[in-house]
C-alpha cells in the first residue's frame, strides 16, 4: 500500500492506503475537505486508492458512505 494514513473519528476510522506523497504528520489534526496526500500513480498511469472504513474494530462498506 505504499504509505497509509488512517484517521481517527471518534469510534469511526478511515484507512487510505496507497498515498505516494503525504501532506500531513502523524498526531496532526485534519480538517473537512484537506487534503492529505498524493496518490500514487503508476508507470502505467493507473491511480489506485485504498480506502476502507471502519468502526471500532468492525469493517464498513465504504460505498454506503460515499454515496452522502
Amino acid at each position: 500500500y505504499n504509505n497509509c494514513v488512517i484517521i481517527r473519528h471518534g469510534n469511526y476510522f478511515t484507512f487510505y492506503g496507497n498515498v505516494h506523497q503525504l501532506y500531513i504528520k502523524q498526531g496532526q489534526q485534519v480538517k473537512t475537505g484537506e487534503s492529505i496526500g498524493k496518490v500514487f500513480t503508476d508507470d502505467k498511469g493507473l491511480s489506485v486508492l485504498h480506502f476502507q472504513i471502519w468502526k471500532n474494530n468492525i469493517k464498513l462498506n465504504p460505498s454506503l458512505w460515499l454515496q452522502r
